[in-house]
């Protein structure tokens, strides 16, 4: 099952809260959840609920060892937007999955952009045009 747009919203909620129930409860919806399907948005879901990586270990176990065997993905490091990209074009993710990444990474851009004083600027569209290896 994939995650929708809400309930990606409320697990980061969920992860961002200062209640450890709340983060045990959001950790315990995503180990349920197919992992080939959500890789993007649970790796998302990592970097923006900065929760403790041993809560991930203790009570999502299974999605603990999925994220552990990504290549180019070290859970000892901050995650930032690069290491997520090459960490999901190395371990061949969909396009769709791509486009979320993509779409979550504009509003940060825009976030950033507007907070900076821009204001003017209402959105941002990106598109990645990926090196042809020789």
């Amino acid at each position: 099952m994939e995650i929708t747009q809400e309930k990606y919203d409320n697990i980061i909620k969920m992860l961002k809260s200062p209640d450890e129930s709340n983060q045990i409860l959001g950790l315990t919806i995503l180990n349920e959840l197919s992992f080939s399907d959500n890789i993007t948005k649970i790796l998302l879901i990592l970097k923006h609920s900065n929760t403790n990586i041993g809560l991930w270990q203790k009570h999502a176990p299974g999605l603990y060892v999925d994220l552990s065997d990504l290549k180019e993905l070290d859970l000892k490091k901050h995650i930032t937007y690069k290491h997520l990209l090459n960490t999901l074009i190395v371990n061949k993710v969909s396009a769709e999955q791509i486009e979320f990444y993509m779409n979550d990474f504009s509003k940060y851009l825009l976030n950033q952009i507007q907070a900076m004083g821009y204001d003017y600027i209402d959105d941002i569209h990106l598109s990645i045009k990926l090196k042809k290896n020789d």
